[in-house]
């Protein structure tokens, strides 16, 4: 059976399908969470969770697993036992045929969950690709990964309809390109707005615009667009915005060098010719494909001699911080004053 999508899933559980074994993982862990807690809340009863919900680490091992996998729930149909980020890539080769020749014969009374939190889990190493396949053959494996801008403007604007508030699609849209992609924070926020908002009421641009903060990445976006104009009054007060969340030089500088190599890439296509959507396929950029298009028109505006010339400040100024040659905030707003000072940009 290939991988499931959420929507599978979900599409599953409300039909009231109780599978023996689940592998979810990915990098929206909110969505994972929640769907954890509907199924241990839904098979155990709080009064017998001690005997009926087991939960190991990645320091289990596969008799732990196996013990705990065979034992009879009590004064119940189910039990559950939770793996987090159960370390499969590590067992030995008697320890892996085991696990596996185990969950070939299901156990009807214990439903099995593999979940990781560390995204580095990939179905295509050997041992994580024999686990998706013992798995997938009575289960579900689930990727929970990030939705693109217009799924999830979509999703928020069906919770805000579910808490009697109107969400319109275009203020839902500015929301997610504000905060990010990460659906958790983005809730929160959609929350406060309709704390704000009330009951019967309408969510505006102009709320989510006074009410919420722009995410870490967006932040250094538009810092990297103000060093490449120029504007210097923008460029450090939007540094001290930074500052006062508390991000380290080091993430700044990251963070710049980032947006500064996603506006290269998207400056050099444009100066041969080559579609966005080019750019975006060669490298990999996928659901974050936002990162180059985002430009849009406004491409030939910027200078590519001065992406360049900010390219090396930032490659210079990582030595330095890497070397200990600076203080990191001293060298981050010196690199910002040199990226400053090369003048304006021309089309």
């Amino acid at each position: 059976m290939p991988e499931w999508k959420q929507q599978d899933l979900m599409k599953s559980w409300k039909a009231h399908q109780i599978l023996p074994f689940y592998l979810l993982y990915g990098a929206e862990q909110y969505p994972l969470e929640q769907f954890l807690k509907e199924l241990t809340g839904t098979l155990v009863a709080p009064s017998f969770a001690e005997f009926n919900l087991q939960r190991f680490d990645e320091t289990a091992t596969r008799n732990d697993v196996q013990t705990a996998y065979e034992a009879l729930p009590m004064m119940a149909e189910y039990k559950c036992v939770l793996l987090r980020n159960f370390p499969v890539g590590s067992l030995g080769k008697t320890d892996a045929e085991a696990l596996f020749s185990m969950m070939a014969d299901p156990n009807p009374s214990t439903v099995l969950v593999f979940y990781y939190t560390d995204t580095e889990f990939s179905p295509k190493k050997a041992q994580e690709k024999a686990l998706v396949k013992a798995v997938s053959k009575q289960g579900a494996v689930v990727q929970f990964a990030t939705q693109d801008a217009a799924a999830l403007a979509k999703n928020l604007g069906a919770y805000a309809k579910g808490q009697h508030v109107a969400f319109p699609a275009d203020a839902a849209a500015l929301l997610v390109e504000r905060c990010g992609a990460s659906y958790q924070e983005l809730l929160s926020e959609t929350q406060k707005l309709i704390a704000y908002t009330g009951e019967g009421g309408t969510i505006t641009k102009e709320a989510v615009i006074a009410l919420t903060s722009q995410s870490f990445q967006n932040s250094a976006f538009d810092l990297c667009n103000a060093l490449v104009f120029g504007r210097a009054a923008q460029a450090f007060v939007l540094l001290g915005h930074l500052y006062d969340q508390r991000v380290e030089p080091m993430m700044i500088l990251g963070a710049l060098a980032s947006a500064f190599g996603d506006l290269y890439r998207a400056k050099a296509g444009q100066a041969a010719r080559i579609p966005q959507a080019q750019i975006v396929s060669d490298f990999h950029y996928g659901r974050a494909s936002f990162r180059i298009t985002k430009y849009g028109r406004n491409l030939s505006s910027y200078s590519i001699e001065r992406i360049r010339f900010c390219i090396q400040v930032l490659m210079e100024t990582n030595r330095r911080m890497l070397t200990g040659q600076a203080d990191d905030r001293l060298a981050l707003e010196e690199a910002i004053s040199r990226m400053l000072s090369f003048g304006r940009a021309v089309s």
